[in-house]
């Protein structure tokens, strides 16, 4: 476990600091701007690098780990898992690459490592009149090098069960962040 705060407490930490950097550059593109508006060349919002922008970071780890493979014999290939415990028991999380070459993008990502973060992002899909007709999130595997990179590959839960462990893990954890903080700022106050 305490690999696995330690993995995200760096991504967290980098994660940070990109963040930094870019408001920097913005504040500094919008003094440019108000300086010289005519001649200067500034990006909008929209335009700015998006790495984790939007996303959430859900303290659980993507773990991998190599299995003999069922079609064939003697190779292992990778499987990629998160998991955690729910009412006294430990369950495992299937996830799987959204195409053939996301598994190539997941080697990136792990960079010769076993865990790595989990991020995930909210999206709605709306109808023809403007309705949100369905919600989701999104998840990606994450690593981050030590110049700021963020390295994203999307995965999916393997099956709608693996959906059900996901999620209640990730709940689990967020409640057990927030009681943690709410009992930092209890202490700090008393």
């Amino acid at each position: 476990m305490a690999t696995a705060e330690k993995v995200t407490g760096k991504v967290t930490e980098k994660a940070a600091e990109k963040v930094q950097e870019m408001e920097a550059a913005k504040v500094a593109r919008s003094m440019e701007a108000q300086e010289a508006p005519e001649e200067a060349d500034v990006l909008s919002d929209d335009e700015l690098p998006t790495d984790l922008e939007g996303m959430e970071n859900t303290g659980l780890v993507v773990e991998r780990r190599k299995v003999p493979s069922t079609k064939k014999k003697g190779e292992k290939i990778w499987v990629y898992f998160v998991s955690g415990i729910l009412r006294n028991r430990e369950v495992q999380a299937g996830l799987l690459a959204y195409d053939v070459g996301g598994y190539s993008l997941l080697d990136l990502v792990f960079d010769g490592t076993t865990e790595v973060p989990l991020w995930r992002k909210h999206y709605e899909v709306r109808d023809n009149d403007g309705k949100v007709s369905m919600t989701g999130y999104h998840y990606y595997a994450v690593s981050v090098d030590d110049d700021g990179t963020a390295y994203l590959a999307q995965v999916k839960p393997s099956a709608k069960s693996d959906n059900s462990f996901l999620e209640a893990l990730i709940k689990k954890f967020s409640l057990a962040e927030q009681q943690r903080k709410d009992g930092d700022r209890i202490a700090s106050e008393g």
